[in-house]
């Protein structure tokens, strides 16, 4: 009874993410699986024109450890990508493709920060296209095009449009609560009090990472536009073709993703999915509801994690978010503290 409440809250659910979504590229990637090595990669409409990844690297020189980062993210795409079943063996094919990331795989770049230790550590925020992925694996005349005009080919393509969409779609999902959200710190002070504990307040704010929030937007539409669900918005009280379906339907074919209050054909504000994957539902159902938001406070290795009790979409929407937080300390330990920073994720 609670799995299918759920799948009604999903249903009609005000996922408000507003304002106006950027434009997507117009030059398409025609629909084509390539092998390298074993590993097959998928590539349609359905997927994006640029992923918005994180990633890490560390080396000698800022340089270098920029290098290693941009590896790291267009490494992380390509695992996106896969639509085959990976072993261990086949993630050196992964590392040697994304060794040719300066051929155009990665759109653009930020640098977040760099520190020092005995190596440089830098983290990036990077825009790794699919189209320079594909192109760079087209390059090389030893990879395979895998046939889709034979009935098995079909079958084959079909099932690994269907395993990509959920995997972009879990990818962008699983990174709500991270990279999709910032945390930002409004205001620290130490409280009065007779304790020989020292008091510090600290209120921090979260909300959306504009980038990704547009990239997601951007998503939802198009899988929507491919998987038909943009005829469906145009049927008369399509919402409660929608509801007897979500009640009916043991595949969880259609899921509905709102994100104003006003939903319809002639609007941009909500997404029809025809997943046609009885695990798609549910895994939009675990990221918008099954975790908790997490948010570290630095340089007090402090966790703060909570249940936000509505979907994380629908948090994250609204104005910035407001919270509060006292920790309790040794009043020694404030002499070495020079600043305090919140990050998504502990």
């Amino acid at each position: 009874m609670l799995n299918s409440l759920i799948k009604l809250i999903l249903i009609f659910t005000v996922l408000a993410l507003g304002g106006c979504a950027s434009t997507r590229s117009t030059a398409k990637i025609e629909s084509v699986a390539l092998k390298v090595e074993g590993v097959t990669f998928y590539f349609s409409e359905s997927t994006p024109d640029a992923l918005y990844v994180q990633a890490s690297g560390s080396g000698h020189t800022k340089d270098d450890a920029i290098k290693q980062a941009l590896l790291a993210a267009v490494q992380q795409a390509l695992g996106v990508l896969v639509v085959s079943e990976l072993t261990i063996s086949d993630d050196r094919v992964l590392k040697n493709i994304s060794l040719g990331y300066a051929t155009g795989m990665v759109k653009s770049y930020d640098v977040q920060f760099c520190r020092m230790n005995q190596r440089v550590f830098c983290m990036v925020n990077a825009m790794v296209t699919p189209a320079g992925i594909k192109n760079t694996i087209v390059a090389n005349s030893k990879n395979m095009k895998v046939d889709g005009n034979s009935l098995y080919g079909q079958f084959v393509t079909q099932r690994e449009a269907i395993i990509q969409r959920r995997k972009v779609t879990e990818y962008y999902f699983s990174k709500i609560r991270t990279a999709g959200l910032v945390a930002t710190i409004r205001s620290v002070e130490v409280l009065p009090n007779p304790s020989v504990l020292a008091q510090v307040k600290i209120l921090y704010s979260i909300g959306w990472n504009h980038q990704y929030r547009n990239e997601l937007i951007n998503y939802l539409k198009q899988i929507e536009k491919d998987t038909g669900g943009d005829i469906i918005r145009r049927k008369r009280n399509y919402s409660e073709f929608l509801m007897i379906e979500s009640i009916y339907n043991q595949n969880d074919s259609y899921v509905s993703i709102m994100w104003a209050s006003k939903p319809g054909y002639f609007s941009s504000n909500e997404a029809i999915i025809v997943s046609n994957d009885p695990e798609f539902s549910p895994m939009i159902i675990r990221y918008l509801y099954g975790q908790n938001l997490e948010i570290q406070v630095s340089p007090f290795n402090f966790c703060d994690s909570f249940q936000t009790n509505e979907s994380i979409l629908i948090y994250g929407s609204r104005k910035e978010q407001w919270r509060e937080l006292t920790l309790e300390m040794n009043p020694e330990y404030l002499k070495n503290v020079q600043n305090i920073s919140v990050k998504m994720g502990c």
